[in-house]
């Protein structure tokens, strides 16, 4: 059976502000999840649904579990919060905990672009990730495109096979 670790910053009904809670809410109780938020109450109600998961506080930086644990692990929304100088150690987080498949859906630029975000900077960040991702690993594309709204917030996914 293959494993995914979904990471992602907002998962109804704790946190939600728009159609990605949605997504992450509906994934079955019945599976065992695994995930990690800095938010220690997060991690408490993800623990009360699902009571099988694996669930740390923590950041993605660090992520508590073993070399290629899951058959694929994917971010929706999560790396274009992670400052600039942490993404490096959070994509080589993904990589190792990925026992073979990666996948981002994120905003997606030709170069890093910082983004007002809830009225602050420094929070939100498009960038170049299909670059990103295979500059510093070895990894065959398999493909990538758009996702428009009202479903998605008009984001960009990449998805790769580890070589």
């Amino acid at each position: 059976m293959t494993s995914v670790l979904f990471v992602t910053p907002e998962i109804a009904p704790w946190i939600k502000t728009g159609g990605l809670g949605d997504v992450a809410g509906a994934l079955p109780t019945a599976m065992r999840g695994a995930g990690v938020d800095v938010n220690e109450s997060a991690i408490f109600a993800a623990k009360a649904r699902v009571p099988r998961g694996l669930f740390a506080a923590t950041g993605a930086r660090h992520l508590p579990f073993p070399d290629g644990s899951y058959g694929l692990v994917f971010t929706c929304g999560l790396l274009i919060h992670v400052p600039t100088e942490d993404l490096p150690a959070t994509m080589d987080e993904m990589y190792r905990v990925s026992q073979k498949y990666l996948m981002v859906i994120e905003y997606d630029a030709t170069h890093e672009t910082m983004i007002e975000y809830r009225g602050r900077m420094n929070a939100l960040w498009k960038r170049p990730y299909r670059h990103l991702f295979e500059d510093r690993f070895a990894l065959t594309y398999i493909e990538g495109g758009f996702l428009a709204r009202p479903a998605f917030d008009d984001c960009t996914y990449h998805l790769w096979e580890k070589r």
